[in-house]
């Protein structure tokens, strides 16, 4: 699937992407080397900056890629023990995000309905509430992007009318959870937060479609060339951002 986001999406490399003397310069990436496959999905291996001047390269962490201009300050932020990486063989060890409670949160708000013991507390709430975004997706839509896509719910279903979908989050541990939804063909795994700040295990099943592409990146500073997708959704992200406008900005910019 990276595969068919690479040929038809073309990410770019945020750390040089600039203007020089009024011209946007920007370099699409390439895939450098993998290291661990499930099918046509790479779990393990590095995609790099085609730019000779740059040469930036970016993980690929258990099917995600971390496509951030500043890397190694987010890896800091994002994990409690930032991610070993051996060059020579292209792997990643050594995984240990910092636990995110809210997280939990998502999860529920996310799939809550599809869990084989019902939350009391979200359950109708959360089946109007994605009733009502899933009716604002258009038809037959070609190349769609979910800004802030936290666990994927939405992305998933933009996935349903769309030739490829395409979730970007700030969040590894959210997008993680997202991309082992899909791994996982829908089998939903997680910890669900209860009113007395415990939290308890929770299965179910959820309709997840193959043909979504999820990634870590800056909705502000995303790794896409302008007028690349059909539709971009950015729900609940506008009051998340620092500059609302910039937000708009590269929604409508990367709008066909």
């Amino acid at each position: 699937m990276i595969d068919l986001a690479l040929s038809n999406i073309e990410l770019i490399c945020p750390k040089c992407r600039g203007l020089s003397e009024g011209k946007l310069t920007q370099y699409p990436l390439q895939l450098l080397g993998t290291s661990r496959k499930d099918g046509d999905i790479i779990l393990d291996g590095f995609l790099g900056c085609s730019n000779p001047q740059c040469q930036m390269r970016y993980p690929i962490i258990d099917g995600v890629p971390i496509i951030v201009k500043n890397l190694f300050g987010w890896l800091q932020n994002e994990f409690s023990c930032p991610p070993k990486f051996d060059s020579a063989s292209n792997e990643v060890f050594s995984l240990q995000p910092h636990e995110d409670t809210q997280l939990y949160a998502y999860l529920t708000n996310h799939y809550g309905e599809f869990c084989r013991v019902k939350d009391p507390v979200f359950g109708e709430k959360n089946r109007e509430y994605w009733n009502t975004a899933k009716s604002l997706i258009g038809k037959n839509l070609g190349y769609t992007l979910d800004l802030g896509c936290s666990a994927g719910r939405f992305t998933f279903e933009l996935a349903k009318k769309s030739k490829l979908a395409v979730g970007l989050d700030s969040k590894f541990a959210a997008v993680h959870q997202a991309q082992q939804i899909k791994l996982s063909k829908g089998k939903i795994r997680f910890r669900r937060k209860l009113r007395e700040l415990r939290v308890e295990g929770t299965l179910g099943s959820f309709e997840a479609p193959q043909n979504v592409f999820f990634l870590v990146g800056d909705a502000l500073d995303p790794p896409f060339r302008m007028e690349t997708f059909d539709a971009v959704s950015a729900l609940n992200l506008i009051d998340s951002v620092t500059v609302p406008l910039i937000l708009l900005g590269q929604m409508d910019a990367l709008t066909a």
